[in-house]
């Protein structure tokens, strides 16, 4: 497993280029950035003595501009994954993330793991979308 050191941005096609969304998709093709069997780790040297520790947006991957991603199969300590947009904008066109590992730190207060602000979510064969550790009774499962 690969541990990254800094956050992996997609930029897609670039900020004036709409073409990500004017051509067909295929799941699972050539088409996509595969981020896969990474660790993400927030080095913030107050995690462990903070009450409530904070992961102030830690992103292990953030994806804009017609960008396609598939992230799966990672560990992410106190870190979560952004898929860009805003109105009017060219944001991340497809994305699929799943069979990945969130840890949140004792005390931790993490706002969200998978945070989509555009795009279509690919849907794996059969998938197990989201493990959080250790507070797993807090988050509740889409689909199974």
């Amino acid at each position: 497993m690969s541990e990254m050191k800094q956050v992996s941005p997609h930029l897609g096609m670039g900020h004036s280029d709409d073409s990500g969304w004017k051509d067909d998709i295929i799941p699972g093709g050539p088409g996509a950035v595969y981020l896969e069997d990474c660790r993400s780790i927030n080095n913030d040297p107050n995690l462990d003595t903070a009450n409530p520790a904070y992961f102030w947006g830690n992103s292990a991957m953030q994806s804009y501009y017609g960008a396609r991603t598939v992230f799966r199969h990672n560990y992410l300590h106190m870190s979560h994954v952004d898929q860009h947009g805003t109105g009017g904008m060219i944001g991340a066109r497809w994305w699929e993330v799943y069979e990945n590992t969130f840890y949140v730190v004792q005390n931790g207060n993490q706002s969200e793991y998978i945070m989509m602000r555009a795009g279509s979510p690919g849907t794996p064969a059969a998938p197990k979308s989201l493990i959080v550790v250790p507070q797993q009774a807090e988050i509740k499962r889409l689909r199974e």
